[in-house]
């Protein structure tokens, strides 16, 4: 069975967690107490080139577009799934923010 790998590391590796997100399989929270030393390395390696790969991407949009455009999927997400229906008093305030981060860049 594959290993699902979340970890929330910086910005822009949120794009490489989302990817693994939709993977099948045991997130590592779940199993890391039952992890060798072996197999954790192996795991820091390969997040290590996970990462090394994601550096090495040109970005073409700025940190204020790319903040934004995750904000919307979390907006999109609370206001289609019943499980975060909790959340859907937020999203004025998530849109405020939005409308507030867009704001700063045109100065």
């Amino acid at each position: 069975m594959p290993v699902q790998i979340t970890v929330a590391l910086p910005t822009r590796t949120l794009l490489c967690f989302t990817l693994l997100d939709k993977t099948p399989g045991i997130s590592v929270d779940q199993i890391y107490a039952t992890l060798s030393g072996e197999v954790e390395t192996q795991m820091v390696h390969q997040l290590t080139d996970y990462l090394i790969e994601l550096y090495a991407q040109p970005w073409r949009e700025s940190y204020t577009a790319y903040t934004n455009g995750c904000l919307e999927r979390y907006v999109h997400a609370i206001e289609i799934h019943p499980s975060l229906e909790s959340y859907r008093d937020l999203i004025p305030r998530i849109r405020e923010f939005i409308a507030q981060l867009l704001r700063q860049q045109d100065k």
